[in-house]
């Protein structure tokens, strides 16, 4: 089985994990926008996104959903193939 990374490919300049300023949770971003759409960033970090530890319990709960729901049905179409 791939994992998500082979799945998924990810851009560490443009999509990840980060914390912003003020935030309680720490957001998977992609493009700027926050996947459980409630935060956009204006800039990305200057030290890159996290990646991997999505399972963490500082993580949104909306956000990690949506990316294991992804990473899902990348599996799926790849398993189809």
């Amino acid at each position: 089985m791939k994992t998500d990374r082979e799945l998924l490919p990810i851009d560490q300049k443009t999509e990840g994990w980060t914390w912003h300023l003020g935030g309680r949770k720490w957001h998977y971003y992609r493009n700027k926008r926050a996947l459980c759409g409630g935060v956009l960033m204006l800039i990305h970090p200057s030290e890159g996104y996290e990646q991997g530890n999505d399972s963490s319990p500082e993580n949104c709960t909306a956000c990690k959903r949506k990316k294991a729901a992804e990473v899902y049905a990348a599996a799926a179409i790849g398993e189809q193939a």
